[in-house]
């Protein structure tokens, strides 16, 4: 059975907004089944493939590094729990961004990438899901129709 842990806090008015906690997304996940054919598959709109990540979390955030710079180096990734739309890290040029919040104990993230090509903004929608059970740690990452599931397990 999972637990919820919830925080309050208060807003600017006086309101109170829970924030829950999803237990079992923080630590150092590796990814499962071969690591190197992963890497080499076609990513989703330039979304590297991280054969490794390290999760940290708190009422406010949760913050995700992963091999995924250039050269394999490690990127480090804020993603803000408020709901609101905050820049992330991306490709040089594009203006990238994301909503982030909890469903249920699952991780959700909304990606848009944007760039202006030579007829007009170029917009690509990414859909990040981190489910975490046991000692695993299930990715399902889409774009349209196209959809990626990647499964890491605790180290």
């Amino acid at each position: 059975m999972a637990v919820l842990f919830f925080v309050s806090a208060a807003s600017a008015d006086g309101r109170v907004a829970a924030q829950s906690i999803a237990p079992g997304l923080a630590g150092n996940w590796r990814l499962q089944a071969d690591a190197d054919a992963a890497r080499n598959r076609r990513p989703i709109n330039g979304l590297s493939i991280a054969t490794e990540l390290v999760i940290r979390q708190s009422a406010r955030d949760v913050t995700i590094e992963s091999n995924t710079g250039t050269a394999s180096t490690i990127v480090t990734t804020t993603l803000l729990l408020d709901g609101a739309e905050h820049p992330i890290p991306g490709p040089i040029g594009w203006d990238t961004r994301a909503k982030s919040t909890w469903d249920g104990t699952k991780l959700a993230v909304a990606i848009r990438r944007s760039v202006q090509g030579p007829e007009g903004e170029l917009v690509f929608d990414i859909r990040e899901t981190y489910t975490p059970s046991a000692d695993t740690l299930t990715l399902e990452r889409s774009q349209g129709r196209t959809t990626q599931k990647l499964v890491y397990k605790r180290q």
